[in-house]
């Protein structure tokens, strides 16, 4: 059989609920039904296998990218927060692909070097190519397009954002920054992150026109690698969406599509918040839509080249956002919308239609995509949903681990306990799935036997 191509679709810091789930699948997990307007995703849903129980490897952009690189769990993808680059020496995810004869290319902002803060004006460095890239434009995150317009002179040789801002185009170290020189917008798109920085509840509209718009300009310039390929190999392309990532920077027309949209509150947030967070949620859903209206474009194009109908189609995030649920927004930590994540897996072979609770853990689509492509290469930590993508029942793992910095999180069926600095907390995820009532005082055999569990996951 004709080896598919593989098309990995990521976007940063979507949690595992909001998505356009169907009442009954809501009702099983226990949470509240959202309305989100996902055609593409639900299209995905629809002809493939849908998987409601994936979690995060580490709860954190470069982290969970390496346990996915390589196949890992977080103690041993060697990338232990945001300040350390992906080594380049270990055998990756891409390197397998690459000597299997794929070509393989990718977009958006990849994180696997974000020590450094380079990512060259064309979004090409070398590490890339050692990763096993064949084509790549890396960009910066949302933030980080500030640091790419952050001067490196003699008077700020570290490049601290509390440096130099330096808007000359001829030094911009992004090329999503540069796309915007060009166009004579990057003085104000940096003037507005900015702003927003120290802001988690900054709700203005950002000014940019849709076409320049990040996540828009990320699907052009996956449009225009997947035109250069000459149908004389299979492709890997992976396409990291900066949203729905924070800060809330919406245009005014995607707003129009969420404005009188109702979302579920917060579990155990800011009551007195309430009303502000619900705009939050909004511009967060209008994230969302957004990027399944540009993954529609993408399949649009496979289409006419007659690429989709050999394409495996997968849909997954790096880590969750809490939301302001338990008072909190962003990621890091253990509770389920900072750690689940979507997935959703359709194409050729693929069991359509169905939903599947099995447990998975990000990186198992290290496996599973080497699989797919004939590979057949044994990650450590990463197993294959070969079998669960086509009628091999619902058993994968026993628990799912999770784990950054002195936190470590295992969960089966059942509980959820995590293990750290100021203590263990345990939670009846069955009765309470929002994790609202700590149990650990209540059960400390049953913590003993979690924290076992906890060592032999980690490799302690």
């Amino acid at each position: 059989m004709k080896r598919p191509n593989i098309l990995l679709l990521l976007p940063d810091q979507h949690r595992g609920d909001w998505m356009p789930y169907d009442e009954e699948t809501f009702d099983r997990l226990a949470l509240p039904a959202i309305d989100l307007r996902m055609p593409t995703i639900s299209s995905l849903m629809e002809r493939g296998t849908t998987f409601t129980d994936c979690i995060s490897p580490s709860p954190i952009c470069a982290p969970a990218r390496a346990c996915l690189a390589f196949g890992s769990r977080y103690e041993r993808c060697q990338v232990k927060d945001n300040t350390v680059n992906l080594p380049t020496d270990g055998e990756t995810l891409y390197n397998v692909l690459n000597d299997a004869g794929y070509r393989v290319m990718g977009t958006g902002k990849f994180d696997v070097h974000k020590a450094t803060k380079y990512w060259g004006r064309d979004g090409w460095v070398k590490e890339l190519g050692e990763l096993g890239f064949t084509r790549a434009i890396d960009n910066e995150g949302k933030f980080d397009a500030i640091i790419a317009s952050v001067s490196h002179s003699a008077a700020n040789p570290a490049g601290s954002i509390d440096g130099l801002i330096d808007l000359n185009a001829e030094n911009t170290r992004g090329p999503y920054i540069h796309h915007l020189h060009t166009k004579g917008l990057a003085a104000y798109h940096v003037a507005d992150f900015s702003r927003r920085l120290s802001n988690v509840y900054d709700i203005e509209f950002t000014e940019l026109p849709e076409q320049d718009y990040c996540d828009n300009w990320i699907t052009d310039n996956t449009i225009g690698l997947l035109a250069e390929s000459d149908g004389t190999q299979p492709w890997f392309m992976q396409v990291n969406f900066t949203g729905p990532h924070d800060p809330w920077d919406i245009t005014r027309a995607m707003y129009e599509g969420v404005k009188d949209r109702l979302l579920p509150p917060t579990q155990g947030g800011d009551r007195q918040k309430e009303t502000l967070i619900q705009e939050i949620r909004k511009r967060y859903a209008a994230m969302i839509e957004n990027i399944d209206g540009n993954i529609a474009r993408i399949l649009s194009f496979l289409a006419t080249t007659g690429d989709l109908e050999n394409t495996i189609v997968i849909y997954c995030s790096d880590h969750g956002e809490m939301l302001g649920d338990h008072g909190l927004f962003g990621k890091a930590v253990a509770y389920r919308p900072s750690v689940h994540v979507p997935l959703v897996i359709a194409g050729p072979g693929v069991r359509a239609g169905h939903v599947s609770t099995a447990m998975v853990e990000l990186q198992d689509l290290s496996a599973t995509i080497a699989d797919l492509a004939g590979a057949h290469t044994a990650f450590p930590d990463s197993m294959s949903l070969h079998t669960l993508l086509t009628d091999g029942g619902e058993s994968h793992r026993p628990y799912q681990y999770s784990a950054l910095g002195r936190w470590r999180m295992v969960k089966d069926e059942h509980y959820k306990f995590v293990a750290g600095p100021t203590g263990p907390a345990l939670y009846d995820i069955t009765a309470d799935p929002h994790e609202l009532e700590d149990l650990a005082d209540c059960h400390p055999a049953l913590c003993a036997r979690y924290m076992d569990t906890i060592n032999d996951a980690s490799g302690i």
